[in-house]
């Protein structure tokens, strides 16, 4: 259980039970040693300033705890920013995967199948060339991705 909710009531309560035990004490004290008359005023400049020492302790804990709120939101607000950059990173890498990657990779499979059915020597040294081709745009957009996953700049080969 966190006490961090409770703490400036409870410090509220525990001045209070120590100004009361101690004030009283301390009145007790001064009505042997001053006239009646002036024992009312004191009790009522007792209350006075039990409302003015705990009204500042409160404003000084309050203060103190709107303070680390407002910290804690600005690093919510920061971490929120990087996480939605990330976040676009993390699109724009998705779409680099499902869309460029697709056309090399069915290049490279169609090139394939093609010089497996194929007799001639001239045409597959063709089709190899085309082949070597889309393996180096399949590369080219793999470094591609790996740059924007990373925030760098792609250098391309080809």
């Amino acid at each position: 259980m966190s006490t961090g909710k409770y703490k400036i009531p409870l410090i509220y309560v525990a001045i209070g039970i120590l100004w009361i035990v101690l004030s009283d004490t301390a009145a007790l004290w001064l009505s042997e040693h001053i006239p009646r008359s002036l024992l009312n005023y004191l009790n009522v400049g007792k209350g006075v300033l039990f409302v003015l020492c705990t009204g500042w302790v409160l404003f000084v804990l309050m203060d103190k705890e709107q303070k680390k709120l407002i910290h804690q939101k600005e690093q919510h607000k920061e971490r929120e920013a990087v996480i939605g950059l990330q976040n676009e990173k993390l699109k724009a890498v998705s779409w680099l995967n499902s869309h460029e990657i697709r056309k090399p990779v069915a290049s490279i499979l169609a090139l394939a199948q093609l010089m497996k059915s194929s007799d001639s020597e001239e045409e597959k040294s063709e089709l190899l060339e085309l082949l070597h081709r889309c393996a180096v745009d399949l590369d080219d957009i793999i470094l591609e991705i790996n740059a924007e996953a990373s925030g760098r700049s792609a250098v391309k080969k080809s």
